[in-house]
């Protein structure tokens, strides 16, 4: 008689009969248990936590002496979002300005909202941290310098187009028209904001470089400082370049410095060494030896 293929089911699973072979059609994963779910599930957050943790910019502790110039510096970035909101009002209010004034203004314009959207991750309680991480402070320097020099060119080129003659005879009588009482009726609307713009823009200046510079002498910033080669007093080039560079800079000077010139290289010529030819039949020759000093 022809074996009969029996098999037995246990959790869903089919065990091979007396023919040895085994019925997969019907295989279906077993669920796990409730505890080991949950269990997993735990895990999985743990590590998920873990893995954020660590990849996250360590919170940075700022200097004492850098709480002043930190508070200054917002002190100016409020001061010219003031500056932009009552430029706004002059707008809609007063007579603009036309021509190269006009273009002053718009360059001044330019280099404030350059100044303010540069300055406020940087100087903001909770990227402080991750903008010294990324080296950010170096390319603020440069940033505001930047805008600083493009508002004295906006006042050069104002002060072209009026000229300063006009601009002491005109002043009085603009502010005048615009409402100013006559007795502080010295300097119009869009003069004043000019001179505000350029004024805020180098406090702002001022201020994020001494910030700069106690992040600096404190062994802050640059964060690998440890690895480089940096010197802990701070140069002005640096507004320019980043503290490794200057240092570069300092080290290819120094040995520029150290390198002997020409003139303390080329011994003078010694006129008691006899020379064989100066000299015929043992006497020197006094035109050749002119010649040859």
């Amino acid at each position: 008689m022809p074996r009969m293929n029996t098999s037995t089911s246990l959790g869903g699973k089919q065990i091979a009969g007396a023919n040895g072979k085994l019925d997969d059609c019907n295989l279906q994963p077993m669920p796990l248990p409730s505890s080991l779910q949950v269990r997993s599930d735990t895990l999985s957050r743990e590590q998920k936590s873990k893995r954020t943790s660590g990849s996250a910019t360590p919170q940075l502790e700022v200097p004492g002496e850098a709480t002043k110039p930190l508070r200054h510096t917002r002190y100016c970035i409020v001061g010219l979002l003031t500056l932009a909101a009552l430029r706004g009002c002059a707008v809609n209010v007063y007579t603009s300005p036309a021509g190269l004034a006009w273009t002053a203004h718009m360059l001044s314009c330019a280099s404030d909202g350059i100044a303010m959207v540069g300055s406020l991750p940087v100087f903001a309680t909770n990227t402080i941290s991750s903008c010294v991480h990324h080296r950010c402070l170096g390319s603020l320097l440069t940033l505001l310098l930047t805008a600083t020099v493009c508002d004295i060119g906006a006042v050069i080129i104002y002060l072209s187009a009026v000229g300063i003659r006009g601009i002491f005879s005109l002043m009085g009588p603009i502010a005048m028209d615009e409402g100013a009482p006559e007795a502080v009726a010295f300097i119009g609307v869009w003069e004043c904001i000019l001179v505000a713009s350029i004024a805020l823009e180098m406090a702002l200046c001022v201020s994020a470089w001494k910030f700069y510079r106690v992040f600096r002498e404190s062994g802050i910033y640059p964060p690998n400082v440890s690895s480089v080669r940096v010197y802990k007093e701070v140069s002005p080039l640096e507004f320019l370049c980043e503290a490794e560079d200057v240092a570069l800079l300092s080290d290819q000077c120094s040995a520029c410095n150290r390198t002997p010139s020409r003139t303390t290289d080329i011994l003078p010529y010694n006129t008691t060494i006899e020379d064989p030819k100066l000299t015929i039949d043992g006497e020197v020759l006094p035109d050749v030896l002119l010649s040859r000093v």
